[in-house]
């Protein structure tokens, strides 16, 4: 996803965890970023090691990253510095004796924003209400499994009532990118929430690391796409069909964003096995035309310049016009490596090597090429099972209407009876209520999924397996 806001992709890349307790800290200053309509809490350690050396680590709250690394750090007189060079940012500031505070600018891959720091005592809490806690009423089971066909293996947690039988069962289906079971994303774990109420409703749920996350391996990962995890929901079908306490015949699908375009590929492969699904803000229109409204409304949320959104766009269409070429994947990598250079020269930048080659790579790799070109609609037209699809009004990643409604049509040109389409007003693409649908505001709500939607798609799966 590409955004204005340099500042959160950088820092999303570099997820670690702290590696200083609270024993050798010696300060805390905490500062909000603010860039346009985005706002982050940023928060920087200074601290003694062993050694007696000074270090420093800084969290970005809002986005669950933290101990990002200073590779340099200055201190004198009040004057502080800290430069975080695999991001490209710093902080630079004054101490004012007066109020206590640090003055100062954060800078980042060329932008700056003048951003005051104040003394803490405390670590940020971050809080998380719905997250359900143990003991559990229902039984809890640590499973994997082989995905034969490419040879990986997936780990995953079973959750089922805790009595004799039967019960029917779904498997949970992440979105985009390498995420665990839970599909944690900005300290939130929606499927975690989703997992606890269907199973104290009377569902098995299985929710399954990514291949390269958690328990599960990373064989195929570099060249997988949306098909090759439609074939690891597959084998999650397959071991469920053969666990004892799940019937068979009332196996279904909820997945998230691109896991709402990947169930429909399975229920395509294997019609007898899938009794039902549910997309969460699952695309109904091409991976092009999804990151293209995707683009479009974030842009204008965060208050960008029609003019910048023009030229924006324009580089857009010359970078399809080369991905959706009969060209060689080598020579879509160099012809798009001339274009970025192009217009980093345009804008007076000079890209790094490894900056570049990252660049290229995120547009060219397969699952990039094969999102893209993917239109849901003609397997979503094979679909006959009972289908439930749920967006926020305020969803910017995959935009309501239009996905909603077209997957409505497929489902209609199926001769599929029984499929609904439910918007939710204020929801975003993660199902918290919000007040623009920014990314930037999904770590700062409290709340992980709404109870509305929760509620509506409960009580749907239960009159369905009825």
């Amino acid at each position: 996803m590409k955004r204005n806001g340099k500042i959160i992709m950088l820092l999303l890349s570099m997820l670690c965890v702290s590696v200083f307790g609270a024993d050798i800290e010696k300060e805390m200053w905490k500062g909000v970023l603010k860039a346009g309509a985005m706002e982050l809490r940023l928060v920087f350690h200074v601290y003694e090691t062993e050694d007696g050396s000074l270090r420093a680590e800084m969290d970005s709250v809002d986005q669950g990253a933290y101990g990002l690394p200073a590779e340099k750090l200055v201190l004198k007189d009040g004057h502080y510095e800290f430069y975080f060079d695999k991001m490209k940012a710093s902080y630079i500031g004054d101490l004012d004796p007066d109020s206590g505070t640090i003055k100062g600018k954060f800078a980042q891959s060329g932008l700056s924003f003048e951003m005051d720091l104040e003394r803490i005592s405390e670590k940020i809490e971050i809080k998380r209400p719905q997250e359900p806690k143990p003991p559990f009423p229902y039984e809890e089971e640590e499973v994997s499994y082989v995905n034969k066909i490419d040879g990986n293996t997936l780990a995953g947690t079973l959750t089922f009532p805790s009595k004799e039988g039967k019960f029917p069962a779904v498997i949970l289906i992440t979105g985009s990118g390498t995420q665990n079971r839970n599909e944690e994303i900005f300290n939130h774990k929606p499927f975690l929430v989703i997992a606890d109420r269907l199973s104290r409703n009377g569902f098995a749920v299985l929710r399954v690391d990514d291949r390269g996350a958690g328990g599960s391996s990373a064989l195929g990962l570099e060249t997988s796409t949306s098909e090759n995890y439609s074939l690891d929901v597959l084998a999650g079908v397959e071991f469920l069909k053969s666990h004892p306490n799940i019937d068979a015949a009332k196996i279904g699908l909820i997945g998230h964003s691109e896991g709402g375009l990947i169930a429909p590929m399975v229920y395509a492969a294997a019609p007898d096995d899938i009794a039902f699904m549910v997309l969460l803000a699952g695309p109904g229109v091409t991976g092009k035309d999804v990151i293209t409204a995707q683009k479009k409304l974030i842009m204008e949320a965060m208050g960008v310049d029609k003019k910048s959104i023009k030229a924006s766009f324009k580089a857009d269409k010359k970078v399809y016009k080369i991905i959706f070429s009969k060209d060689t994947i080598e020579e879509k990598r160099a012809k798009v490596r001339k274009l970025i250079i192009r217009y980093a020269k345009k804008e007076g930048q000079k890209l790094k090597e490894e900056e570049l080659e990252a660049k290229v790579r995120t547009l060219t790799i397969d699952w990039m090429l094969f999102f893209l070109a993917y239109d849901p609609r003609p397997t979503l037209k094979k679909v006959l099972c009972p289908v439930l699809s749920m967006n926020g009004k305020l969803d910017l990643q995959v935009p309501y209407e239009e996905n909603l409604a077209e997957i409505g049509k497929a489902l209609d040109a199926a001769g599929n009876k029984n499929h609904t389409e439910k918007a939710f007003e204020k929801l975003n693409h993660l199902f918290q209520h919000c007040e623009t649908g920014l990314i930037s505001e999904y770590g700062v709500i409290e709340e992980t999924f709404a109870p509305e939607a929760l509620d509506f798609m409960t009580d749907w799966l239960k009159e369905t397996v009825k």
